[in-house]
């Protein structure tokens, strides 16, 4: 995917919360990036790696996320070295495309 930025997001959730939250989470993600790899939910912590256009999308994202009620905080983590799956991105494309002209 030439031209787009990999970030990995973390997001820390308040104890006692809802699932309806990280599915919006999930949601806020989907609509906002073109991919996004599999999303881990474990112990209130969400992570998960993210492919965006240009690095000047990410951070209102992550403020809208952390303006949610039940997010204590979010972080973006840029890696200095990547090994990217180029079939499974291109799958995922073909999926969110497909998707979205039904």
């Amino acid at each position: 995917m030439s031209g787009s930025v990999r970030f990995g997001m973390m997001i820390r959730l308040e104890e006692g919360l809802p699932e309806e939250l990280v599915a919006k989470l999930q949601e806020i993600l989907a609509s906002s990036f073109s991919v996004i790899s599999p999303f881990m939910h474990q112990k209130g912590v969400i992570n998960c790696q993210v492919f965006a256009k240009n690095v000047f999308e990410i951070e209102p994202v992550r403020e809208d996320i952390d303006s949610l009620k039940g997010v204590a905080e979010s972080e973006v983590l840029m890696p200095s070295r990547v090994i990217i799956h180029q079939e499974w991105i291109l799958k995922k494309e073909i999926e969110a495309r497909t998707h979205w002209r039904r």
